[in-house]
């Protein structure tokens, strides 16, 4: 049999913020060729591909690798799937889904005296 796309596992979102979020991947067969290219792909639909959004590796240990997911929106349901690419073709891993977190704003208070007034 010969080479085909490799078999790829998404892991869960971490450290999620308003506008980031981190997201791991691991190459579980690299289909019998070179891995060329991987990452993790979002997008607010499901099942995201490499013509969505895309990241590459910050971190990369042997088959696992950390992503880092930047210019995202506050308070927004993502998808996002790990892919590893060879001379085959692409794999993708599980759709994950996750969401930023609200923007935290915080009230002013303004305080205003108020001075007893005598009768």
């Amino acid at each position: 049999m010969g080479a085909q796309p490799p078999t790829v596992t998404t892991g869960s979102a971490t450290s999620i913020q308003t506008t980031t979020a981190w997201c791991s991947g691991l190459i579980t067969a690299t289909g019998g060729a070179s891995i060329l290219e991987r990452g993790v792909c979002w997008s607010v639909t499901p099942n995201p591909t490499v013509l969505d959004q895309s990241a590459e590796p910050i971190v990369v240990q042997g088959a696992y690798f950390e992503c880092r997911l930047s210019g995202l929106e506050p308070f927004t349901t993502y998808h996002v799937r790990a892919y590893a690419r060879n001379a085959v073709g692409t794999g993708y891993g599980q759709d994950v889904e996750f969401r930023t977190l609200r923007v935290n704003r915080k009230c002013a208070y303004i305080g205003i005296g108020v001075r007893g007034v005598g009768l």
